[in-house]
């Protein structure tokens, strides 16, 4: 099958089964909102890996589950993306951070030498 033809299939078997997109999801390790822009046309190019595995499930659904049972529970942080505004959050502390190491020493400086300010 090509793309359009496992697309195709994927949409009528999961109307024809009433299967969700978090229920898929869940089965299959990928993300819920992922597999429900590849339902609603959303994702133009879906990698072919990801629509075989959706077709695997929805072909074995028991199949899939019990597999999913013999593997190890993965436990680790989701990290999100870093935005720009964060970003610039971040270098503004990193200035600021600077700034206060250059004020303390230039404040040494002028103490040293009886300086007042």
């Amino acid at each position: 099958m090509n793309k359009i033809e496992k697309i195709d299939f994927i949409k009528k078997s999961i109307k024809a089964k009433e299967l969700t997109a978090y229920k898929i999801a869940k089965a299959i390790g990928t993300s819920s909102v992922g597999i429900q822009k590849i339902i609603n046309g959303e994702t133009k190019n879906p990698n072919s890996s990801t629509l075989d595995l959706i077709i695997e499930y929805i072909k074995n659904p028991d199949k899939r589950e019990i597999d999913k049972l013999s593997e190890p529970e993965e436990k680790y942080i989701t990290i999100p993306k870093t935005t720009e505004l964060q970003q610039q959050i971040i270098n503004m502390y990193k200035d600021i951070f600077e700034f206060k190491t250059e004020l303390g020493r230039l404040q040494r400086i002028l103490d040293e030498n009886l300086i007042k300010y």
